[in-house]
């Protein structure tokens, strides 16, 4: 697990497959064009500049796993949702939790 996690208190990869196993919903902010070059089957898809506008599509009842291509937007998504009382982690790159939900 990386310093940052560790410091911020985020989950481990291992936590966030075991989410994802229990059906937390992957929201991808990328911008269109990227999401379209390929994504998470089943991901939830909302542009982070559209974030704040569209809470309401997003479940609450369930934690939520940010990704972004690979930087540091998908844990600037994860405190949005979190200072709006969703439970939301910072899942990074799309890629590696493409790996993390196809893990046994």
């Amino acid at each position: 697990m990386g310093l940052r996690k560790r410091l911020m208190g985020e989950p481990s990869d291992e936590e966030i497959q075991r989410m994802l196993k229990e059906g937390a919903t992957i929201l991808d902010i990328r911008p269109q064009d990227e999401f379209d070059g390929g994504h998470i089957a089943g991901s939830l898809h909302i542009p982070i500049d559209e974030l704040l506008h569209s809470l309401p599509l997003i479940p609450k009842d369930r934690p939520v796993i940010t990704c972004n291509a690979d930087d540091a937007l998908s844990a600037t998504a994860a405190e949005m949702l979190g200072a709006h009382g969703f439970k939301a982690y910072d899942g990074g790159g799309w890629t590696k939790l493409v790996k993390l939900a196809q893990e046994p």
